[in-house]
């Protein structure tokens, strides 16, 4: 995991955060409604969505005030997520990149979890000019989906 500024193809500046992350959730709302109008049977034949909505937190140890920091100055960032599992052809891992181009914090509450010091690090997805809002990059057996 890493804060940095993304610039469309690469992240500069930043931290990394590695062995204090105890919990990743992305939650992603398409907001969609389908739409039946007569003369389309059973079925819905068109759908409108009124705004994406998606948060991302972190559990996480607490042991700087970065985030917290960041949370004050309203400054934003861009987060890199990788996840990599075995192999299925020799030097092609099963893995998922997912890249978040701009986000913001918006609540860092300190706790203590397991009588040690944490917060629940709570991000706005933003929607970056340029980039969108996340991208998603997976690498596996499958070809194609929905081909």
């Amino acid at each position: 995991l890493e804060l940095y500024r993304w610039n469309g193809s690469s992240f500069t500046g930043g931290h990394s955060l590695t062995s204090e992350l105890r919990r990743i959730i992305w939650n992603f709302q398409n907001n969609l409604s389908p739409d039946r109008t007569p003369g389309c049977g059973d079925w819905a034949n068109r759908a409108f969505r009124t705004g994406r909505e998606q948060k991302l937190t972190f559990d996480r140890d607490f042991r700087d005030f970065l985030l917290g920091q960041s949370l004050k100055d309203n400054d934003y960032f861009g987060i890199y997520l990788q996840a990599v599992g075995p192999e299925f052809e020799a030097g092609y891992p099963y893995q998922v990149e997912i890249i978040f181009p701009r986000v913001a914090v918006t609540a860092a509450p300190v706790r203590v979890a397991q009588r040690r010091l944490a917060e629940e690090v709570e991000f706005a997805v933003l929607e970056d000019d340029t980039y969108g809002s996340v991208i998603v990059q997976v690498q596996n057996q499958v070809s194609a989906y929905a081909a």
